[in-house]
C-alpha cells in the first residue's frame, strides 16, 4: 500500500526550520534503507525533536492512502 504523510505547519523560525531539513532528510533517507514508516520512531528523528519544536508547530497530521 501507497500513503502519503501530509502535514499542515506553522513556521516559528525560518533559520532554524533551514537547520533541520538536512538531518531529518537524512533520517528519512537511513531510515527508509529498512522499513519506510521506521523513521517516525527512529532514535535520530527523536533527538532532533527540540530542534523541531523550535523551528515549526504541527497543525494537523494525517495519512492518505494513495494508489497501490
Amino acid at each position: 500500500m501507497t500513503a502519503f504523510l501530509c502535514t499542515e505547519s506553522e513556521i516559528l523560525d525560518a533559520a532554524a526550520l533551514a537547520a533541520y531539513v538536512p538531518p531529518v532528510r537524512e533520517a528519512l533517507i537511513a531510515a527508509a534503507a529498512v522499513r519506510r514508516s521506521s523513521w517516525l520512531r527512529s532514535p535520530a528523528l527523536a533527538a532532533l525533536e527540540p530542534q523541531r519544536a523550535k523551528a515549526y508547530r504541527v497543525l494537523r497530521q494525517y495519512l492518505v492512502e494513495g494508489p497501490s
